[in-house]
């Protein structure tokens, strides 16, 4: 069923509509579906026909995963994690999520394993990445797009050929990925990786840890700087229900235990909720720009 966009934008009205209408299959950003979560649990509802979550367009949040799991709003839902870029015609590969494969602290999310119609390989320096080793997804098959239209530069360098003994045209997803157990696991976006005074650092790293805080309702972070200065972290947090405001120096020693200094954010900025994407993903750009004015 299509969803009336004032309804989608509205999580108790869509989680009263995903009751009366007896919704078996759930298909959402993980960002909305967080949403969804924290209404349910708000209302105290339950959604006893609900039988398959697909999860999708963005990486999953572990946290939020192991919450839903052991809410029971859902007893007989199973959820999936679906990965797969537009270039490929979206699905390319699909996990099953559980408790034993979820890890709240960590920012890397499994992703599984292939769909038929897909192949895929993950490539370090333009060579097949050796297994734990974090390398960048390439997919081929027959989803994969002719490249972008009227835009053949963009298309030389994304849609590309492996040395891999055929002419097979590959999508480079810019997506990072190591395989373990003849499994996927996603750790971010090239161009989510940021370099500071040298070193690099993975915000999704830092995100993850905040998100799995009990102050912490969500969170994410940025790198930013002021006018003629050095870079530095900023970590955005909605905090939690019942809370005013971030406790800024318990985050820092719950951050301090489990990070090295380096990816300590400088500052912790509250705001009344991430921006969104029309498409519902975090909008980084706009943080970043809310994140100026702050700092100004």
């Amino acid at each position: 069923m299509v969803v009336p966009e004032d309804v989608a934008s509205a999580p108790t009205a869509f989680q009263r509509l995903l009751a009366d209408r007896r919704v078996s299959v759930l298909s959402q950003v993980p960002t909305v579906f967080r949403y969804l979560l924290n209404a349910l649990e708000e209302e105290g509802a339950a959604l006893p026909c609900l039988r398959r979550i697909l999860l999708c367009g963005e990486p999953v949040e572990p946290h939020t995963v192991l919450r839903w799991l052991k809410s029971g709003i859902a007893p007989a839902a199973r959820v999936y994690n679906l990965y797969g870029p537009t270039e490929a015609t979206v699905y390319a590969t699909w996990q099953e999520l559980a408790e034993e494969n979820l890890d709240p602290a960590r920012s890397d999310t499994p992703i599984g394993r292939a769909l038929p119609h897909v192949t895929v390989t993950v490539l370090e320096g333009g060579r097949p990445a050796p297994a734990g080793r974090t390398g960048e997804i390439h997919l081929g098959g027959a989803g994969v797009a002719w490249g972008y239209l009227g835009l053949p530069d963009r298309t030389a360098r994304s849609f590309v050929t492996v040395d891999s003994g055929t002419t097979e045209r590959w999508y480079r997803t810019g997506d990072l990925a190591r395989v373990e157990q003849d499994r996927l696991w996603f750790e971010g976006r090239t161009d989510t990786q940021v370099k500071l005074r040298g070193l690099r650092i993975e915000l999704g790293e830092v995100e993850a840890l905040l998100n799995a805080h009990d102050n912490i309702r969500e969170a994410a972070v940025v790198m930013t700087r002021r006018a003629h200065g050095d870079p530095f972290l900023v970590a955005c947090c909605v905090p939690s229900p019942g809370s005013v405001a971030a406790d800024v120096p318990a985050l820092r020693a719950y951050l301090a235990e489990r990070l090295p200094p380096y990816m300590m954010p400088s500052r912790f900025v509250d705001v009344p909720a991430l921006p969104l994407t029309l498409n519902s993903k975090l909008d980084r750009k706009r943080l970043e720009e809310l994140v100026r004015l702050e700092i100004a």
